[in-house]
């Protein structure tokens, strides 16, 4: 089954147990990134499907994870976030 990149952001989110705030700053601390609260979630919901190289490097760096598996490829390689079931 294939994943977009909104459910493997939003798994990734989870499965560490992070806020959107939490998130935000840790992003803007470690990357000097302004990801504000509002971007993550509409990219989570799938409002908003433009992320740009910096932003996916950020993401990857901070979830140890590769960019492609960000993007939707190389899911096998990471069962663990793929298999995380989201609670309603």
């Amino acid at each position: 089954m294939e994943h977009d990149t909104a459910l493997i952001l939003k798994k990734l989110r989870l499965k560490n147990n992070l806020s959107f705030k939490q998130l935000s700053g840790d992003l803007k601390k470690q990357f000097d990134l302004n990801i504000t609260m509002r971007m993550l979630e509409s990219w989570e919901n799938g409002k908003v499907k433009t992320l740009y190289g910096r932003q996916i490097k950020a993401l990857a760096i901070y979830y140890n994870v590769t960019m492609d598996f960000i993007l939707g490829y190389d899911q096998d390689e990471y069962p663990e976030i793929i298999n995380f079931q989201i609670e309603a």
